[in-house]
């Protein structure tokens, strides 16, 4: 089993705080220093999913296009609650602007977007070809970085970014159940 941690114990600063870091989920094996840029085939991928179109198709002009974004979350649990059991590897990352700058002094402030409104989103778009007032409310609120209402859940946040560098791989053996760290901050 995972961790909840935020990061794990190698990964704390000599001085106890934690690095400015962000986890990323991949099939594809990277390495530490490496940047992954978003992916040229999004729209081939994930053309198919309705919810993420209807989505798309409310974004303020503003916002990064989901097809141009590298997909990161703060924490373990936004992880699992989108199936980070599905990928091979799980990266703790360094957020990057479009020139490869360091975001990670800024991730406090960096914009990010609630997907606990994907779930009652899904519903809406499976039920009303028209997409109700109430779904593009809805969508609108995923891209103003609204929390979803609600007494049970808690915001599950994810950033949309430019670029990520890679400085910790923590790889999934699924088949023996184990977990190896590979670190370099």
């Amino acid at each position: 089993m995972v961790s909840t941690r935020r990061f794990p114990p190698s990964v704390v600063n000599k001085n106890g705080s934690y690095p400015k870091l962000l986890w990323h989920a991949s099939q594809h094996e990277r390495k530490p220093g490496e940047v992954i840029l978003p992916r040229t085939d999004f729209w081939e991928r994930w053309g198919k999913t309705t919810l993420l179109k209807t989505i798309e198709q409310y974004r303020p002009e503003h916002c990064r296009s989901m097809a141009d974004a590298v997909f990161c979350c703060a924490d373990l649990s936004t992880l699992s609650h989108i199936g980070f059991d599905f990928s091979r590897y799980l990266y703790l990352v360094e957020p990057l602007d479009e020139n490869g700058k360091s975001l990670g002094d800024k991730i406090d402030t960096l914009p990010r977007h609630d997907i606990m409104w994907h779930d009652p989103l899904a519903g809406y778009v499976r039920r009303d070809a028209d997409f109700s007032e109430i779904s593009k409310n809805q969508a609108r609120a995923y891209w103003e970085g609204k929390p979803y209402p609600s007494e049970d859940n808690y915001p599950l946040w994810e950033y949309l970014l430019p670029a990520v560098k890679v400085k910790g791989i923590l790889k999934i053996d699924k088949k023996r159940l184990r977990y190896k760290w590979k670190i370099k901050l």
